[in-house]
């Protein structure tokens, strides 16, 4: 059968290596993107890709519900982990809360301090994109800010 039209847990389920304590991290063994995380192709010929951890909640736990995030619940390799009993959903907000008990995952550049700052700039009517630039971050980041998408509880 061609790999195409092969269903994408099976797909999935040969790039993974699990390890023999059923509780261990799931290994993505495949193709992984510069940020970290196993990418796999869904629906050709677009070659359309989503992250395998996405993946793996659909594969084992279904649909992931609109503007929701799959996360993880480890921190050991969390972003080439595919267990899907070390995922849940959940939103911008507690993606931000993750990192930064996990101690920012050598990925957040901004403290809680910098974000207090940040919305006191927005307030007082800066641009976002020029605060984006102070602080070394997208335009986005500060956007997702602004919209409390992340740092809501602050």
């Amino acid at each position: 059968m061609a790999t195409k039209n092969r269903p994408l847990k099976e797909r999935f389920d040969e790039k993974v290596l699990k390890p023999e304590d059923p509780a261990g991290c799931w290994l993505w063994t495949a193709c992984r993107k510069a940020d970290g995380y196993g990418r796999i192709g869904v629906g050709a010929p677009s070659r359309d890709t989503i992250q395998a951890h996405r993946a793996a909640w659909i594969c084992y736990r279904g649909d992931i519900p609109t503007d929701l995030l799959v996360l993880h619940k480890c921190n050991n390799g969390a972003r080439g982990c595919v267990n899907p009993d070390h995922l849940y959903v959940g939103t911008y907000d507690d993606n931000a809360r993750d990192r930064v008990r996990a101690g920012n995952n050598g990925r957040q550049k901004l403290t809680v301090a910098d974000v207090i700052v940040i919305k006191a700039r927005l307030a007082a009517g800066e641009l976002g994109k020029d605060i984006a630039v102070d602080y070394g971050v997208s335009p986005t980041a500060i956007s997702h800010i602004n919209t409390e998408k992340t740092f809501a509880n602050l």
